[in-house]
């Protein structure tokens, strides 16, 4: 029937009221009667699907402008925030280049927090270090002044005790000793607590005038000097200096000035460092007591050094 109408319709001469011929040559009155209600049906059929049209475009329309009432109420609603949530991941998962935008946002935050964490580790293990270094410094420190005073308390010290005076006679007979003068020499000692090695000794003894200042002492060339050994708490003396009895008359009229000077170069056990003791004193006539002469020996200002 629709076929007939669109026929019908691009063809509006058809739907003149013309006489058509049939088989007789003779038109037909019911041929007419049909022709004139197919046009009827045909002008109706295009009034209702124009009708339809207009209906259906008047639904859309109220369809699109309800929509959008809707659309303005809900965003007015509570549930505006999920929609818009909702909305924005669908864009997110529809836009590949807002998907990757995503992803690479949350790879760098996950990487600046890595980067964070990494650098606080980094900070700690620095202070650690930092504090093992010091800790470690502070006990070599501590190891080296106890290694330096275990070696003082321990090494060898070659130091002068004294001087030493002896009378020096001139037997002529026992009841009647003549005095021709006296012996004046050093007294050594190791007072540390290990040996000494190749230990080497030298004394002198110079007469100045009483008006002059104090001697100069020059130190012997030990290459040819004999070698030693000094153990802990041994004495030793170095060799005497006699002077006569006309020289200690003179030092005790303070007319001239006695001066001894000793000098002792060694190793000992704990090192290869050489070590040396200097001094110098001098002698004072100190009067006599129990048919003895008595002297005192003061030091020097000068020649007095250990190490």
């Amino acid at each position: 029937m629709k076929k007939y109408v669109l026929i019908l319709i691009l063809w509006p001469g058809i739907g003149m009221a013309k006489p058509e011929i049939g088989d007789s040559g003779v038109s037909s009155p019911c041929m007419s009667q049909v022709v004139s209600q197919s046009m009827l049906a045909s002008q109706s059929l295009v009034a209702s699907n124009h009708t339809r049209r207009s209906v259906d475009n008047s639904v859309e329309s109220k369809q699109v402008s309800d929509g959008v009432g809707v659309q303005s109420l809900e965003l007015r609603s509570p549930d505006a925030a999920f929609i818009g949530l909702r909305g924005w991941v669908l864009k997110i998962i529809n836009d590949p280049i807002n998907f990757f935008t995503l992803i690479l946002a949350v790879y760098t935050y996950k990487l600046s927090q890595t980067t964070k964490r990494l650098w606080v580790e980094a900070k700690i293990a620095g202070k650690i270090a930092e504090d093992n270094a010091k800790a470690a410094r502070s006990a070599a420190d501590a190891a080296t002044r106890a290694a330096d005073a275990y070696m003082i308390t321990e090494r060898a010290w070659v130091c002068v005790l004294g001087a030493q005076n002896e009378d020096v006679y001139n037997i002529v007979n026992d009841r009647n000793p003549l005095r021709a003068g006296n012996k004046f020499s050093l007294r050594w000692s190791n007072t540390g607590k290990t040996p000494v090695r190749d230990v080497v000794f030298q004394a002198q003894s110079k007469i100045v005038s009483v008006d002059d200042g104090e001697p100069e002492f020059v130190r012997q060339d030990i290459g040819n000097l004999d070698r030693g050994v000094l153990y802990p708490n041994a004495l030793v003396s170095t060799q005497p200096h006699q002077y006569g009895e006309a020289d200690i008359q003179r030092l005790a009229k303070k007319e001239i000035r006695i001066f001894l000077y000793g000098y002792a170069s060694y190793y000992d056990v704990l090192g290869q460092q050489k070590r040396h003791t200097e001094i110098c004193l001098e002698v004072e006539y100190d009067g006599v007591k129990n048919n003895q002469r008595n002297f005192a020996f003061k030091q020097a200002t000068s020649y007095n050094s250990i190490s």
